[in-house]
């Protein structure tokens, strides 16, 4: 058997390279005709007929902003991102919006002397199929950060009532962040928002690293603290994970520079000869197009997503707030590195296999031991350079979850060996140019462009502070993150 394996991989890579000529000579030709008049209608739109005829426009969105652009910004459920901060204390909002209007709103260039971030006080419009940014006719700050009362909440929640909110507690806070994170953005406002939500109760059921632990020793008296759920939501068109940390940080008085560098700098000289590096270069395109082909043909991206949802259905599901989150206790960083150090795999490859090991069981659960033999998965992830602006600046990888296979061990060092592959590989710098395509096209080209069918779903990851955070001097005890479900792509 591992044999006939290995005969069928040595197969399937010759077969790659004798593709690479086909790639090369014939795809990308065509794929250079059918895009070139699109980028061109889209500089003429943009640089020579806006200007004349739509005033009203501002920038036009990055190509690979624009991905988050082809669907209806404002349905329900559109690509949405959010991140909670648990923390102790009972924060000013007046305070909280005077520091966001002088470090963010009003913050401008030294040198050009135009607002760094104009897109806080705009929305996105789409002219001939193009997206761009486009100034509010009115921008109300207290709109936009203020608190938010369970009756609004419950508006949110509709005919779903098991989702009705009695009492802000840990243990339903996930489910609530999903309805926030879902509901429709509305055209009359940016697509940003932050909500300040006081009542939190329950604290002693809330396991969190040491701070948790802390604060724990006395339930009773954790009881009569105060604290405050600030939900800082906004549309992946606006921004991606990083962006959002890199910008929204600053109005919070939160030290994330070692954080953000991580993103920011420039990959560090390595030690390989001038000669490898040049060599590197040179074959470039060749390994790039090797990638592209191994990705496109290897099963992974072949393989159909059994448990894909139809668009209208999931629409129907958002519609009607019944799409459901799960989440699990936080898990020890040592005990993720012992497990890596003992399997030799990487500390993400534990994670996932935990991910995966969660869904494995809930199928189990659900239909018992039909199980697949794998589900595919994207991954997003950041891009070096990262502009520190509102910007979507990140890639896509398509991994395998073993599914069928009852070895746990076997599981992870399978997800472990497609990690390398993939890190080793061009193929995200390869998506991320190719994604760009989405942008040179009308959105009702991008929007069928942007359909994946044979994805399971996405797993995204956002690497937390090493220390303990504050937001305006009060002690963040839980950060919690949610994003709403993308039609076309989720089983």
């Amino acid at each position: 058997m591992a044999r006939a394996h290995q005969l069928r991989n040595k197969f399937f890579n010759l077969s790659v390279i004798l593709t690479i000529p086909l790639f090369i000579f014939l795809i990308v030709p065509i794929g250079f005709v059918i895009f070139t008049p699109f980028l061109i209608f889209r500089l003429i739109l943009v640089y020579i007929l806006a200007p004349v005829f739509r005033r009203d426009l501002r920038k036009v969105l990055t190509l690979n902003s624009s991905l988050f652009a082809a669907e209806d910004i404002y349905s329900p459920g559109s690509y949405s991102l959010m991140c909670g901060f648990l923390v102790e204390g009972d924060p000013s909002l007046e305070k909280f919006r005077e520091e966001f209007t002088h470090k963010i709103l009003n913050k401008k260039d030294p040198n050009t002397g135009a607002l760094c971030y104009p897109e806080f006080q705009q929305n996105i419009t789409h002219w001939f199929g193009y997206p761009f940014w486009r100034d509010l006719t009115k921008f109300n700050l207290s709109e936009c950060i203020r608190e938010l009362p369970e009756n609004e909440l419950n508006e949110f929640v509709g005919s779903n009532s098991d989702k009705v909110v009695s009492s802000w507690d840990c243990n339903s806070v996930e489910d609530k962040m999903q309805i926030v994170t879902a509901k429709p953005w509305t055209k009359d406002k940016p697509l940003w928002e932050i909500f300040f939500i006081r009542k939190y109760t329950n604290l002693e059921k809330l396991q969190v690293d040491n701070k948790a632990d802390e604060l724990s020793e006395n339930k009773d008296s954790n009881n009569d603290k105060k604290f405050t759920l600030i939900l800082i939501r906004v549309h992946h068109a606006f921004a991606d994970g990083i962006s959002a940390v890199m910008v929204f940080s600053q109005a919070m008085n939160v030290s994330l520079e070692e954080y953000t560098e991580r993103y920011k700098a420039r990959p560090a000289q390595n030690s390989q000869s001038r000669l490898v590096q040049f060599l590197k270069l040179l074959f470039l395109p060749l390994l790039m197009a090797y990638d592209v082909i191994y990705f496109l043909r290897k099963d992974d991206a072949g393989c159909k997503n059994p448990f894909r949802v139809s668009e209208k259905d999931f629409n129907n599901k958002q519609r009607n707030n019944i799409l459901h989150t799960a989440s699990s206790d936080p898990i020890d960083k040592a005990l993720i590195k012992r497990i890596a150090s003992h399997y030799k795999v990487s500390f993400s490859a534990v994670v996932f296999h935990a991910i995966s090991s969660g869904i494995r069981s809930a199928l189990i659960q659900k239909q018992g031991d039909k199980l697949p033999e794998k589900i595919n998965v994207w991954l997003p992830l950041p891009v070096p350079n990262h502009p520190d602006k509102p910007r979507n600046w990140i890639s896509l990888g398509l991994i395998s979850l073993p599914m069928k296979n009852p070895d746990p061990v076997g599981r992870l060092l399978s997800i472990h060996r497609k990690l390398e592959r993939l890190k080793n590989s061009t193929t995200l710098f390869s998506i991320f140019y190719l994604s760009k395509l989405h942008g040179i096209v009308p959105r009702w080209i991008g929007h069928e462009l942007r359909k994946i069918k044979n994805s399971a779903g996405f797993i995204s990851t956002l690497p937390g502070p090493s220390k303990t955070l504050s937001i305006g001097g009060f002690p963040v005890v839980k950060i919690l993150f949610s994003a709403s479900a993308i039609p076309g792509t989720t089983g």
